[in-house]
């Protein structure tokens, strides 16, 4: 008896797994039929935005800048060129790194200001603003990771109010 039971409960599963996919796959929301056909010969289509090899960002690595910045002047590429960002691109800053020496008269412990600006043709705008204290040798340093970045439009470039600051980040496309 037990065993006849078992069956009949493993065939009244069995119809209702068939009853729930033929549902699932008759039924769309706008109730037309729904057909899944994707196989390794026909795998679903898919596509790169950043326009290449994407890395961990999601952008190629073509489209990484590294800049080096000074205090008050505008940032030059690693390679020494002047850079502003390029028409119909937006530079997006991820990171930013930074080290300065106290003065002698400083004490350890006050924090030096770091700041980072979005110069415009004739504007210049403070986007962001970090700090670090001085050790017990008047030496500081930090870094930062900006997870949804700062955004420099086309024509603008990138100055900063520090010490010693690399700046990095990619460009992307001005929508």
């Amino acid at each position: 008896m037990a065993t006849k039971q078992r069956i009949v409960h493993l065939v009244a599963v069995l119809c209702l797994s068939v009853l729930t996919v033929v549902l699932t796959a008759r039924v769309s929301s706008a109730g037309a039929p729904v057909t899944v056909q994707n196989t390794a010969s026909n795998p679903v289509p898919t596509q790169n935005v950043g326009g290449g090899a994407a890395t961990h960002v999601g952008q190629p690595a073509s489209q990484f800048v590294d800049l080096q910045c000074g205090n008050g002047v505008n940032c030059i590429t690693i390679a020494g060129a002047a850079f502003s960002v390029p028409a119909g691109q937006v530079f997006i800053m991820t990171d930013i790194q930074f080290s300065a020496t106290g003065s002698p008269s400083a004490q350890p412990g006050t924090y030096i200001p770091i700041q980072v600006f979005r110069e415009n043709p004739g504007v210049g705008n403070e986007v962001a603003h970090f700090s670090a204290p001085l050790d017990p040798t008047l030496q500081m340093s930090g870094q930062a990771h900006l997870t949804t970045g700062i955004v420099f439009p086309p024509g603008s470039s990138v100055s900063t109010g520090g010490f010693a600051v690399f700046i990095q980040g990619y460009l992307a496309p001005n929508q």
